[in-house]
């Protein structure tokens, strides 16, 4: 299974990926940060286009498998808001930024 991922480092830029089509077939079904360097916090959440939450956790391996309250969301644009802290480094990071829901 290939999960649409993105990374979260203090070495290297993170590839954030702006189309994600949870349609089980075990290719990029889930949408959520790929982990590389040791967090202290970490709140990922995700909007719909009217900014009504539809996702969020506070644990860093689960993703958002494109349902709304058990059912499948509509494609369109949605927004997501990454915050975190490393535990190298003192500033709180918060990334903001969109993808593509593609059914």
């Amino acid at each position: 299974s290939v999960d649409t991922t993105f990374t979260i480092t203090a070495f290297t830029s993170e590839c954030i990926p702006n189309v994600f089509t949870p349609n089980n077939d075990g290719f990029n079904d889930e949408y959520k940060p790929s982990i590389v360097a040791e967090l202290k916090s970490y709140n990922f959440t995700i909007f719909d286009r009217w900014g009504t939450l539809v996702f969020e956790t506070d644990n860093y391996d689960k993703g958002w498998d494109g349902l709304i309250n058990n059912a499948e969301a509509p494609s369109g644009v949605y927004s997501y808001r990454l915050k975190y802290d490393e535990l190298d480094n003192i500033d709180t990071q918060v990334k903001k930024g969109h993808f593509i829901l593609l059914r």
